[in-house]
């Protein structure tokens, strides 16, 4: 098998994000939540420790979606019929999602909520 180039890594690497994003509705939704928190952060002007936070999070989400839909595809490829431990498998891996968004969202609401207030009273 041919090693691939660094370039050609990353262009497939940039390939598979496109993929994701164009055939992915959960992470077109968790780009926009992204882009907003991390928007609203630098337009109430929260510290810097604050926003890179919020950049953290809002880069962890989509990355454990790209996870969860490999996961997902490879699975389909490896098991083609209706299984139990599959199906459990794709489970965790969407919860691992799932409790991320939570997580974020926890975090977002006390870094962001505090100066929206003061922005507005």
């Amino acid at each position: 098998m041919k090693k691939r180039s660094d370039r050609d890594s990353i262009e497939h690497a940039i390939q598979g994000i496109i993929h994701c994003v164009h055939n992915d509705r959960h992470l077109k939704m968790e780009l926009i939540a992204a882009a907003l928190a991390i928007f609203s952060g630098v337009l109430l002007r929260i510290n810097r420790i604050e926003l890179i936070i919020i950049i953290i999070i809002s880069f962890i989400i989509p990355t454990l979606e790209f996870v969860n839909t490999a996961v997902e595809k490879l699975l389909d490829r490896l098991v083609p019929f209706k299984d139990e431990e599959t199906a459990l498998i794709k489970d965790a891996v969407a919860g691992a999602v799932l409790s991320m968004i939570i997580l974020s969202l926890i975090i977002a609401c006390f870094i962001l909520i505090p100066p929206l207030l003061r922005a507005l009273f």
